[in-house]
């Protein structure tokens, strides 16, 4: 689990939410290509261009991973914010990535 940005930006306005999103791309870019990760959820379709962006300069290949976006937890409602969750672990579960 990692973010896009390494320090809080919720209680900035929108316009610098969106100036410290880019601050932080190469960032998470770096961090990506240190994890060669199996898979990556994305738990805020907010940032869904910021993190492509990232994806792509940290040249791992988005076609070999499992990739997902879903809505972040509190912009649903229970049971469906868990049940989306539940979905995609179970998936990861399934191919051997995660045991639960």
């Amino acid at each position: 689990m990692d973010d896009l940005c390494l320090e809080p930006v919720n209680k900035l306005d929108k316009a610098n939410r969106k100036i410290m999103r880019k601050k932080y791309i190469q960032s998470l870019a770096s961090r990506i290509s240190v994890y060669k990760p199996m898979a990556i959820c994305l738990v805020m379709k907010g940032i869904s261009n910021e993190v492509h962006e990232a994806i792509n300069i940290s040249r791992i290949n988005i076609q070999k991973i499992i990739y997902n976006e879903i809505r972040f937890p509190f912009s649903m409602r229970f049971p469906e914010s868990a049940q989306s969750h539940l979905d995609f672990l179970n998936g990861l579960k399934a191919q051997r990535i995660i045991s639960l």
